[in-house]
């Protein structure tokens, strides 16, 4: 357990043991003093409340909070989505920017406290969606279109194929997208929630549509109470608190 003084109070934090590589970190940081006099550099009542950035920055400057702010490495995912997930006052470590994070790296010091809000039914099924729709997309650029067999796809001129054949880019692509369709139902678990978690969230809240992407490797214990006073900061542009936290 890892206790955060904040100005806002103290609040503490259990590191799950078998996120080990987020865990480590963690305690890494917080033995060397890296994380003594950082801000929280978003705080969001519904959303999370972002911490560790190693600086104060100008809040306009929001592509500083995830690159000027870094500890100099990142760290590669731990995914448990069966056990650990995006409820209210769950802990992760900051995503990076999707376009370029095929493996779901995170930040190796900027760490998020889940806020959030109660889930309906309704609001679930559409995060698994989204999450499967992802979960394909992803198979297919770091897995499906690398194969031997796909491999022709990258010597055709296709700039002359649709001059001459209009039509057949898009019959290409149809045949292609339904292959790999059935690849990934064939060698791939869909992604969705458990019971469980689906019930914790209609209750407590959080941001489930994080759970693909993020990895949670804790969660507050104690000191909530702490963390909903912190959501109620008045903030300015993107987020950031207007009076330091």
């Amino acid at each position: 357990v890892v206790t955060l003084k904040t100005t806002a109070g103290d609040l503490s934090i259990y590191l799950y043991r078998d996120t080990p590589k987020h865990r480590d970190n963690f305690l890494k940081l917080a033995n060397e003093n890296v994380y003594d006099s950082s801000r929280f550099s978003v705080v969001e009542k519904m959303g999370v409340l972002q911490g560790g950035a190693l600086k104060a920055f100008k809040p306009a400057d929001s592509a500083s909070r995830v690159n000027q702010n870094e500890v100099g490495y990142e760290l590669t995912a731990e995914h448990k989505h069966d056990r650990y997930f995006h409820k209210k006052y769950a802990v992760g470590m900051a995503q990076k920017d999707m376009r370029y994070n095929a493996e779901y790296k995170t930040s190796g010091n900027q760490f998020y406290i889940v806020m959030g809000m109660p889930q309906s039914d309704g609001q679930l099924t559409q995060a698994e969606i989204n999450a499967q729709n992802l979960q394909l997309q992803m198979f297919g650029q770091t897995d499906f279109l690398q194969r031997d067999d796909q491999q022709w796809l990258y010597s055709m001129d296709w700039k002359k194929i649709q001059e001459e054949y209009p039509d057949s880019l898009h019959k290409i692509g149809e045949k292609l997208q339904n292959q790999m369709t059935a690849a990934f139902e064939k060698e791939n678990k869909r992604f969705k929630f458990t019971e469980d978690q689906k019930a914790v969230y209609k209750e407590l809240g959080g941001l489930p549509e994080r759970d693909y992407t993020g990895t949670v490797f804790g969660e507050v214990v104690a000191g909530k109470e702490v963390a909903d006073q912190i959501a109620l900061a008045e903030v300015g542009a993107h987020s950031y608190p207007k009076e330091p936290i």
